[in-house]
């Protein structure tokens, strides 16, 4: 267990800048956020889950987490769910404004699938927000 303190001591430049285990919040959100939407660009894609009917819903769906195990890994769920929380502490971008469009444009409803059979779609609204306040930096 550590104190809530040990974080302050590693992002606080006063006290960590020059030492090799200085973490900077700004630059590791752009990382994150960055690398999030890596993963979801190489993995969201139409039907992740290879549902038979998607005219039904997620709770009539037979075995439907044997699918989300399946067919939704573990680095695709956590992107999906945790880009925006990194990018609202990443440092504006071009290159990361530019990956947000592209997702946006190419991966949008495959990422609101993947929310919801995951049951989190109330993700995509704080996320949206989230990209939002980016885009108008």
């Amino acid at each position: 267990i550590l104190h809530a303190s040990f974080g302050d001591y590693l992002t606080d430049s006063k006290c960590s800048g020059h030492k090799p285990w200085f973490t900077n919040p700004m630059v590791q959100g752009h990382k994150l956020a960055s690398r999030c939407l890596q993963v979801m660009k190489a993995d969201l894609q139409f039907n992740i889950c290879r549902l038979e009917d998607s005219h039904i819903c997620n709770s009539d769906v037979h075995d439907l987490p044997n699918h989300i195990m399946t067919y939704i890994s573990p680095q695709l769920s956590y992107s999906s769910r945790f880009w925006a929380d990194h990018l609202d502490t990443a440092d504006f971008d071009n290159w990361l404004l530019e990956d947000i469009q592209l997702f946006v444009h190419s991966k949008f409803l495959y990422w609101l699938e993947v929310l919801s059979v995951l049951q989190d779609i109330p993700t995509a609204i704080n996320a949206l927000l989230t990209a939002a306040k980016f885009v108008k930096v």
